[in-house]
């Protein structure tokens, strides 16, 4: 894969990139020359991280969004029309599991207002954000979106029910946009992280005693970084990928081989 992309004139919208992964994936995209938003309920944060960035000489600018209201995503997608009147990439990164209060308990104690919070962000986000980007993309000749799953949907995990049902709802999104995009010029790829050690994982307790049973079962000793996962976005949305779509690609230190 290549890391050689040239992002000039591209512009890109990174959802939930306030901190950890998201972050990762804005700065990587913004270094290889794209102009970018961040794009986070968490406005604030977004801002104070793309302060620094901007006086390194990046572009971005961050915007507040959340994911699971229309109306905030229309607002945002609307800030895009006018001010860039296009966009190249969407990296539909938003997502929650460790924000809940209880994040990690059987299924039986979810409760339907849990399960909605989960899908309507990780899975109705990626909705909402593909069908507003679709105008801006299809106007254009094309784009790139690049939604992330979790290489979780495969292997099945205990006591997170609906996180990992939410990922693979991205998964089989991803497949079904692919199809009905690709008529106007638009891939649609996912990214499957494994084990990432972002500072939500590290700040977590039972996150950080599951490591060593993880690391156990991967065939590259290592630990692996949210800047791990970047060479993969940043191909995906580079022309060397221009045949590539559909497609869900695990970045997991082989936890899992698919």
């Amino acid at each position: 894969m290549t890391s050689s992309a040239d992002f000039g004139n591209r512009v890109a919208l990174v959802t939930g990139g306030a901190r950890g992964i998201g972050l990762a994936y804005a700065r990587a995209l913004a270094r290889h020359g794209a102009t970018v938003i961040i794009g986070d309920v968490r406005a604030q944060m977004a801002e104070q991280e793309a302060e620094p960035l901007r006086a390194d000489g990046l572009d971005i600018t961050a915007v507040e969004l959340d994911v699971s209201s229309e109306s905030s995503v229309a607002a945002a997608f609307q800030m895009l029309e006018e001010r860039f009147r296009r966009l190249d990439f969407l990296i539909n990164n938003a997502a929650i599991m460790l924000d809940l209060e209880k994040p990690f308990k059987p299924f039986w104690e979810t409760t339907w207002q849990e399960w909605g919070q989960v899908m309507d962000v990780n899975a109705g986000g990626v909705f909402l954000t593909s069908k507003f980007a679709k105008p801006l993309m299809e106007r254009q000749g094309g784009g790139r979106i690049v939604n992330i799953s979790s290489d979780g949907i495969w292997k099945g995990y205990d006591l997170q029910l609906a996180y990992f049902a939410s990922k693979g709802a991205v998964a089989v999104m991803t497949r079904c946009l692919a199809r009905e995009l690709g008529p106007f010029g638009v891939n649609v790829n996912a990214v499957a992280p494994g084990f990432t050690l972002s500072g939500a994982v590290l700040d977590s307790e039972f996150m950080r005693s599951a490591k060593a049973a993880v690391d156990a079962g991967c065939a590259l000793r290592r630990d692996q970084y949210p800047e791990d996962l970047v060479g993969t976005i940043v191909f995906l949305c580079s022309e060397s990928s221009a045949c590539i779509t559909g497609q869900t690609i695990v970045v997991n230190r082989g936890s899992i081989m698919v």
